[in-house]
């Protein structure tokens, strides 16, 4: 049996969902700006694929910027 009154109280939780601050969520992560470009770099182990992808993603940041 379900409750007449359950979708109002999803409804309200939804709601205190909606107008909470995201500010303090993300407040700190937001103090720095992040390096994408090491971000993107990390997970590659071999120095010239590194080196070449550094080139490549410089290139395009410059470009798109």
């Amino acid at each position: 049996m379900s409750n007449p009154n359950s979708g109002e109280i999803v409804f309200a939780s939804l709601e205190a969902c909606l107008s909470a601050p995201i500010a303090r969520y993300f407040d700190a992560q937001l103090d720095t700006d992040p390096d994408v470009l090491a971000q993107l770099l990390a997970d590659k182990r071999n120095p010239n694929t590194r080196r070449a992808y550094e080139k490549d993603l410089r290139d395009f940041f410059l470009k798109m910027t």
